[in-house]
């Protein structure tokens, strides 16, 4: 199965043929759920002013593409999913950054991760990671200027994308109470449910 975009705004358009579920998400359903400018063809769209179309439908093969016919060859052999695809709730990542205070917390929020079909990078070598899960451990000390530093570069590189959560405490501590910590220890059932919606 393969997806075929067209963004168009009045008499212009762009088209991209051929992308795979992930490369059809990332790189456009993502941005046109968030509002944000998508890149296509030479051109910035704006998703308010812009109109999308997506097809889903065979990989169009070298003799379809010829000629600039490719996107009349997807509209033959693909189904217009447009509708369906922005209804449907965004999919969760495939990878996550994780920065965890203490092998304690790296193991609740692994186990958290894992229930979710979810693959927790290490924090140092999750370059260009698009979501994070910060994890405290109530028990340890917090005077680690390294681990708050770490946390400060999470924060400021992925913004409402790194997700704090909290394992040793029976009350969430404060600072992270107000900032909607998920707990990890417990029931992981519900720590996979509090997860998976904040990463949507």
């Amino acid at each position: 199965m393969r997806y075929h975009v067209q963004i168009g705004r009045g008499f212009r358009v762009a088209r991209a043929l051929n992308l795979t579920e992930r490369e059809l998400n990332e790189r456009i359903l993502t941005p046109w759920r968030a509002g944000a400018t998508i890149s296509l063809g030479d051109r910035e769209w704006e998703a308010a002013r812009s109109e999308l179309r997506v097809l889903a439908g065979p990989e169009l093969q070298p003799p379809d593409l010829a000629m600039g016919q490719g996107w009349q060859s997807a509209e033959r052999s693909a189904c217009d999913v447009t509708a369906e695809l922005l209804a449907a709730p965004p999919p969760l990542p495939a990878t996550v950054a994780l920065l965890a205070q203490s092998p304690a917390a790296a193991s609740a929020a692994g186990d958290v991760l894992a229930r979710l079909g979810i693959q927790a990078l290490a924090w140092e070598q999750a370059t260009g990671a698009t979501a994070a899960l910060v994890a405290f451990d109530a028990a340890t000390d917090d005077s680690d200027a390294r681990w708050w530093l770490e946390v400060g570069r999470a924060l400021g590189a992925l913004g409402a994308h790194a997700v704090l959560a909290v394992c040793g405490a029976d009350v969430l501590p404060a600072p992270l109470a107000h900032a909607l910590a998920i707990r990890l220890d417990g029931d992981v059932d519900a720590a996979a449910q509090a997860l998976r919606e904040r990463l949507r």
